[in-house]
């Protein structure tokens, strides 16, 4: 069988917790459209400040194991294909680039340097070739 074809044909993907903060699995699931299935007590999501998951994935306790089938066949087609929806929404806003996850990673501190600074970029210390280097979060308005 092809990994890839089958996680695409599929509507709901166990999502087992890794061994550090996350899980590569979580990612494949989002980037196949499939919605995860999270029994990981504990476990912060990536983007939690800027993500409403309980929109896109079904968590639950780890001990709900063996209700997983249960519990995914008790969920409408309705609410499969926005769950779906939001799943690919997902991929593609926050996790499809690099530079989309650093500016996700980014987000919550432009938004505390919006609320704080006139003007919000960080900045280094001054160099002798051009002064002063800026990095800004967000195109100023």
């Amino acid at each position: 069988f092809d990994y890839q074809e089958l996680l695409h044909n599929s509507s709901f993907c166990l999502v087992p917790r890794g061994r550090r903060l996350g899980s590569f699995r979580f990612l494949e699931a989002l980037q196949a459209a499939c919605i995860p299935v999270l029994l990981s007590n504990g476990w912060e999501l990536p983007f939690s400040e800027v993500i409403d998951w309980s929109k896109a994935a079904i968590i639950g306790d780890e001990r709900l194991l063996l209700q997983v089938p249960s519990i995914t066949r008790s969920v409408g087609s309705d609410r499969i294909l926005a769950l779906r929806q939001q799943t690919q929404f997902l991929w593609d806003a926050y996790f499809s680039s690099v530079t989309k996850i650093v500016l996700t990673t980014l987000e919550p501190l432009r938004l505390v340097s919006s609320q704080s600074y006139p003007n919000p970029c960080f900045c280094s210390a001054p160099n002798v070739l051009n002064g002063m280097t800026c990095v800004w979060i967000f195109p100023p308005d």
